[in-house]
């Protein structure tokens, strides 16, 4: 019953505030896949390209990245949804839900469902989740997410159990190494999460067993023992267009390093917890920061009188720390990070908010209180995310339905003997593709096109053209 609750809440947050941006236009890196599936558009070419930061042509850079299986969701949404991308953020939906999901999952075995479900479909509405889940491109970080939150479960049920079989363990291994395919970070993760459940059996037991403690460790070992040999064929390890001398070693970047760390961990902090956008700025700023305070004093009565258990104390230095080293990991890499983090950094500090509400002999009052705050929260963030997703979905429908047509067409007639097509004329709201092959500071060659002219068959000129097709307003038609 509780589980059948929170999927009809959640469900309902969030088809109505990310609904409206279904239409919203793809992001940059899409299209770029897009382009790069027109030279291997067969569902098992795609398979062999999962190395994807070593295999593209255009815009190669960031190939200290590995991420097989988040390539791997792409190959299967673009063999089921081709270009057409309100599927593509209809599936992300999906994601962000099975996250949600989970989370309550996770919360509800120390919280009373009341709050547990509130801060679930806090995060759900949350303004910080509209980047990433607007942005198929890394739709794959939800789905590592959702892998963390049931591997999280699955360890929390063997420390409830004092088990200290590994094959009791082997569900959280299997879990967080899928994880660590998805998103690098989890790699990261994994060895935090091993050094903290370490400290907790000896701090409980005065011992733990080595096999148990090498089993911990084994995601980060599965994954450099794939990730160090494809490492080290790849061309330019080091390079990140976007630094200075474009080297992660850079004295430059190294010096400024944990002054960004810093810089970073406090303007994530402040925009995930005060969202505000225009016109509304003031007043949503004013709103939540009153919010907040009065969660603030709320915690600080009851913590005060009776004192964090040691047991939330640990889990809130876990979560810390996690959420630190999620930072530090984004920042190393980068000079210029995007919206699409603060997901993750959002779904750490809710975990983090949960392991505050489990102080013992929570009244029902006090309960009430925390409930009514946090539905506050909530609405506020939902009024003001749903704000962003209409605008997105207005801004990129006429692009999608345009998209959308331009790829349908080619696949019904791609087979075709001799087929060619050519567009009379682009739409204004049509933005033209930049390829550029190769690297960003070594181009062999520039050139920008307009997306179709990148498909299977696309030539310039009409008259040459097997079909000539124009734009009605609605749809591509054949003259």
């Amino acid at each position: 019953m509780k589980t059948l609750l929170a999927t009809s809440m959640l469900a309902a947050a969030i088809l109505s505030v990310h609904g409206p941006g279904l239409t919203a236009a793809p992001d940059w890196d899409l299209t770029q896949y897009f382009v790069e599936r027109q030279a291997w558009p067969g569902f098992g070419e795609a398979l062999h390209k999962l190395d994807y930061s070593l295999a593209r042509t255009y815009w190669k850079g960031d190939e200290g990245q590995f991420r097989p299986l988040s390539i791997l969701l792409l190959a299967i949404q673009y063999e089921f949804f081709g270009a057409d991308v309100r599927w593509w953020h209809a599936a992300s939906l999906v994601l962000h839900f099975v996250v949600a999901l989970l989370l309550f999952r996770v919360l509800i075995r120390r919280l009373p469902v009341s709050i547990a479900l509130t801060l679930s479909t806090l995060f759900s509405v949350m303004f910080a989740s509209v980047g990433l889940v607007h942005v198929s491109w890394v739709g794959g970080y939800m789905a590592g997410c959702a892998l963390m939150l049931a591997a999280a479960g699955s360890a929390w049920t063997q420390f409830e159990r004092l088990q200290t079989s590994r094959t009791a363990w082997v569900p959280y291994v299997a879990l967080m190494t899928l994880a660590t395919f998805f998103f690098e970070v989890f790699v990261v993760f994994s060895v935090i999460l091993a050094i903290a459940f370490w400290m907790l059996c000896v701090r409980r037991d005065g011992k733990v067993s080595g096999h148990l403690v090498a089993l911990w460790f084994v995601p980060a070992a599965v994954f450099a023992a794939l990730y160090l040999p494809r490492i080290a064929i790849a061309p330019r390890f080091l390079f990140v267009g976007d630094l200075a001398g474009a080297n992660v070693l850079d004295p430059q970047h190294l010096v400024a390093y944990p002054l960004s760390v810093a810089e970073y961990f406090v303007r994530w902090g402040v925009s995930t917890a005060l969202p505000a956008v225009r016109p509304f700025r003031p007043i949503a700023f004013t709103l939540n920061l009153c919010i907040l305070l009065g969660l603030a004093m709320v915690v600080w009565r009851d913590t005060r009188q009776r004192g964090l258990s040691t047991d939330t104390a640990s889990r809130l230095a876990i979560l810390g720390a996690l959420l630190l080293g999620y930072v530090a990991v984004i920042r190393f890499g980068r000079v210029a990070t995007d919206d699409t983090h603060r997901y993750m950094y959002a779904l750490i500090v809710i975990a983090m908010m949960g392991a505050l509400f489990e102080y013992p002999g929570l009244i029902d009052r006090t309960r009430r209180v925390l409930v009514g705050l946090l539905t506050a929260l909530a609405i506020l963030n939902g009024a003001i995310a749903v704000g962003v997703t209409r605008q997105i979905g207005r801004d990129g429908e006429a692009y999608v339905r345009y998209l959308s047509s331009v790829d349908r067409f080619v696949r019904e007639h791609k087979r075709e003997s001799g087929f060619s097509f050519s567009v009379e004329r682009d739409p204004e709201f049509i933005p033209p593709v930049v390829l550029l092959e190769g690297y960003p500071d070594r181009p062999i060659r520039v050139s920008e096109k307009q997306l179709w002219q990148t498909f299977a068959g696309a030539i310039d000129d009409p008259s040459r053209a097997a079909y000539s097709l124009k734009w009605d307003g609605r749809a591509l038609v054949i003259r």
